[in-house]
């Protein structure tokens, strides 16, 4: 799989895809592995897509610090295109970047603050909102939605995820859009939990199975 203008990200190992092509990068085509929906899916087919686009695709965390947006913007494009042919059946999961990834370096420096963790809500909040507003702008019904809400973990150390309201968006043909966050602990603390492992919150929504597609230029 490649995202346009960049180096080769994760590969689809099964399954159909769904093939965006993006003019402003060159001609470049995104291929994303589409869920099957409608009577005739097979036993096993995925009936959700999950996509996590990694923040290095969207920003310059080590250089400049500068958030792409318009890297956000062409990638709407072709996302959109995959919400108008699958609706109700994809959900983003977009990472931090620059945005977050100086919060996120103070964040596990201050071990003295249980709490300390929420400042990534803000950082997070703003990625979220890039990807909602350039989505919408291109006729997606995107909505940002708070990991924090989604996930607990309980006093034994077993997590609970409450995703009714990610199942009721997705059943009226919106976007959900995701991100890095925070979740309440065991102890009663905050720990970040990234954006790799918010796919994960996602999996027992009734859709049937799930499909995560990475977009990444990390190896």
């Amino acid at each position: 799989m490649k995202g346009p203008g960049h180096p080769p990200g994760p590969r689809v190992h099964e399954g159909h895809a769904h093939e965006m092509s993006c003019p402003a990068h060159r001609g470049h085509r995104l291929e994303c592995a589409a869920p099957v929906t409608g009577p005739g899916t097979r036993a096993g087919e995925p009936g959700l897509l999950v996509l996590k686009v990694g923040g290095s695709l969207l920003s310059d965390k080590r250089h400049t610090g500068e958030t792409d947006y318009t890297a956000i913007d062409d990638y709407a494009g072709l996302l959109a295109d995959l919400v108008a042919a699958f609706p109700g059946r994809v959900v983003l999961v977009t990472g931090g970047g620059a945005l977050c990834h100086p919060v996120g370096l103070r964040i596990k420096a201050a071990k003295d603050d249980p709490y300390a963790a929420v400042a990534l809500t803000e950082p997070a909040f703003r990625m979220r909102w890039a990807w909602t507003t350039r989505l919408r702008a291109k006729g997606v019904r995107a909505v940002p939605l708070q990991a924090t809400s989604l996930l607990e973990e309980r006093p034994d150390g077993t997590r609970a995820c409450h995703t009714a309201v990610v199942g009721r968006l997705l059943a009226q043909g919106a976007l959900p859009v995701l991100s890095s966050d925070c979740y309440l602990t065991a102890e009663g603390t905050l720990r970040i939990l990234s954006s790799d492992d918010v796919p994960a919150v996602l999996l027992d929504l009734g859709l049937g199975p799930v499909r995560v597609v990475a977009l990444t230029d990390v190896d």
